[in-house]
């Protein structure tokens, strides 16, 4: 639809309620909706659900791109001037974990809906656009690239799905700590922060 964007400019109140109703509706269904409760719940009519989104997978991807804004935000954050590049990745490790642990929406988005095709298309989507900035971080890093990007991204969504997903999920120190070895064993790092 013209003029509406997922970083929330030229969109209008009703979208952004409709889009709150169904992640709220998301996280209490474990992963589940229906158009009905999401326009219920935010005081709108299904015709206008279907107006903004044009379907129910319309509104679930846009629901899962706007996760992946907030993803997005904290694995390419800027980090002070001065850190080694294995100090600053650690520190990336660490936020992105903790981010995957603390988002409400995590689970749901890397967990129940994985398989579902518009999680899949905006997730994949996504980590292209992750890996192709990673493959410029690491080979800042070490000459590995891409293909060393792709499976340190992929890898560590993977390693936090699977842990959000258990009954009892390990600590996110247990976490990011597990993470960061198997990341800096990748990449073959000598010295560790």
């Amino acid at each position: 639809m013209a003029g509406v964007t997922t970083s929330g400019i030229g969109r209008s109140k009703t979208r952004d309620r409709l889009m709150a109703a169904a992640t709220s509706a998301l996280r209490e269904n474990s992963g589940a909706f229906e158009m009905a409760d999401v326009a219920r719940r935010a005081g709108a009519s299904p015709g206008l659900a279907y107006h903004h989104f044009g379907s129910k997978a319309g509104l679930l991807g846009a629901v899962i791109s706007e996760f992946y804004d907030r993803y997005d935000m904290v694995a390419n954050q800027k980090f002070p001037r001065g850190l080694r590049w294995a100090e600053r990745e650690r520190r990336r490790t660490d936020h992105v974990v903790r981010f995957l642990f603390d988002d409400p929406m995590a689970a749901i988005v890397l967990s129940r809906l994985s398989g579902a095709p518009e999680a899949a298309a905006v997730g994949a989507t996504r980590l292209d656009a992750l890996t192709a900035k990673g493959a410029l971080n690491i080979a800042t890093g070490q000459q590995t690239g891409e293909l060393a990007a792709a499976f340190v991204l992929g890898g560590l969504r993977q390693t936090v799905a699977h842990a959000l997903a258990r009954s009892h999920p390990p600590s996110v120190s247990d976490v990011c700590e597990a993470a960061w070895r198997f990341i800096a064993n990748t990449l073959e790092l000598k010295e560790l922060p």
